[in-house]
């Protein structure tokens, strides 16, 4: 909704085709909430606090600004069963010296009915409102004041006036500043706070705490869904748990050592899950496996497997072995294994887990000299290749791999040393000649263009 220059405003259809956008200039946007007639109604700051009322088409049918000499910002807009608006943001100084909740109660057409100010003598700032079925509101936001250590999340509950009824804070011992960014009123009459940190709590009606979860960074919205669970927006990541807070937390806690993988050896892969969660869970696995830039190891040169496996059922607390299709290594090189979860098809973002491990394969039969060779021309149509003589014998051809580790080609070295021109035939792309010798192999990458 934000925009660097004011606040953008973007429609789309359900498939997420922009239907229209709007800009309006010299704004910040902080919420954006659709009304009863089709249009919406955005609250953030214009020099002090914002409601701005559009139309179904994005254009502006009226804008208030509220405040005096202090600083206003608006951060939640509710439409209420009038037809007016409840808001919630701070009053106080820009540079955060200090700072009140500020509730604000208006008509239909963003007159003020009422404000109230809720704080003590450090900065204390609200996030998010809604109504409560007994026609008050709950606000969710963050206390420093009242003699708490760090940012508290903070549960303010009025009644329909914006009377205190009673508050609650939150300090848990999981870091500092943790503070609240969303609340919603919960089917059983509780309330659920998802806080800008790691937070998620459940209370009961008069906000008493009933359990917290913390494995959600930087919560910003939730929802409440049709089996009672919850549905969480946190950074780039969306969240569903089960009634308790509980999602899967399913990873990997070991992959296969690549060490002793020998040359064109066939290789049972797995991997090792677990259950982190108290929820039984289906998920799928998937292992990859990329080949490496033997002189640049950190450089994936081409990935060379890959399997997803679907596991059914896997309890809290359980472990599995998680057998993946074999693989045969075809050409001695590193490899990299990088083994993951991954529930609802989504990659499980607490327990990946990438292996390091570089596997090596063993030598074939040793060459009874490695050929002298320098490579002329290593990009281009055709790539160069400079033998000089021998003083004894050797072997009679050098290896080309394809960037998927597949042989396809081998150079005749000439007896007497000389110069061969290669890629006649061949598709663009990386390719790695190499020759062994008894006691080293040399592997130089190239790339043919056309």
């Amino acid at each position: 909704m934000g925009s660097k220059d004011g606040i953008w405003l973007v429609k789309s259809d359900s498939n997420g085709n922009t239907m229209w956008e709007r800009t309006y200039q010299g704004r910040a946007g902080e919420y954006i909430q659709q009304t009863n007639d089709g249009g919406y109604i955005v609250t953030g700051e214009k020099g002090h606090l914002l409601l701005l009322k559009t139309d179904a088409e994005g254009n502006i049918l009226w804008e208030r600004v509220y405040g005096d000499s202090s600083w206003h910002r608006g951060f939640c807009v509710e439409q209420t069963t009038d037809n007016g608006y409840i808001i919630t943001g701070w009053n106080g100084d820009r540079d955060g010296g200090w700072r009140d909740v500020w509730l604000l109660k208006t008509d239909a057409n963003g007159d003020t009915l009422w404000t109230k100010l809720y704080g003590g003598e450090s900065s204390d700032e609200g996030y998010f409102v809604q109504a409560t079925i007994d026609g008050g509101y709950i606000i969710h936001g963050g206390l420093t004041s009242f003699g708490v250590d760090n940012w508290n999340d903070w549960l303010i509950k009025t009644n329909s006036n914006g009377d205190t009824l009673w508050t609650r804070n939150y300090q848990l011992n999981i870091g500092s500043n943790i503070r609240g960014n969303c609340v919603r009123v919960t089917q059983d009459g509780g309330y659920i706070i998802a806080g800008i940190t790691t937070t998620l709590i459940k209370t009961d009606k008069n906000g008493d705490s009933l359990w917290t979860r913390d494995y959600i960074a930087n919560s910003r919205r939730l929802e409440q869904t049709h089996d009672g669970g919850y549905i969480i927006a946190a950074g780039n990541w969306l969240y569903k748990t089960d009634v308790n807070g509980d999602i899967g937390d399913v990873g990997v806690t070991e992959v296969d050592s690549l060490e002793d993988i020998n040359y064109g050896e066939i290789h049972s892969v797995k991997a090792t899950v677990e259950n982190f969660g108290r929820t039984t869970e289906a998920f799928h696995a998937r292992c990859i496996i990329t080949f490496r830039d033997l002189d640049a190891p950190e450089i994936r040169v081409d990935t060379v497997y890959w399997d997803t496996i679907f596991v059914d059922s896997l309890g809290g607390g359980q472990t599995r072995v998680v057998p993946f299709k074999d693989y045969d290594f075809p050409q001695k090189g590193l490899y990299w294994m990088y083994a993951t979860t991954m529930l609802d098809g989504d990659a499980n973002p607490y327990n990946d887990y990438a292996s390091s491990y570089m596997g090596e394969g063993i030598e074939e039969q040793p060459i009874t000299q490695q050929p002298t060779f320098e490579v002329v021309t290593a990009v281009g149509s055709n790539i160069v290749l400079q033998f000089a003589d021998a003083s004894g014998p050797q072997s009679g051809c050098v290896a080309v791999y394809d960037a998927t580790g597949r042989l396809v080609d081998e150079i005749r070295v000439p007896a007497q040393g000389g110069t061969i021109t290669w890629g006649e035939g061949y598709g663009p792309g990386v390719y790695f000649i190499r020759i062994e010798g008894d006691a080293s192999a040399t592997t130089h990458k190239v790339i043919l263009i056309h």
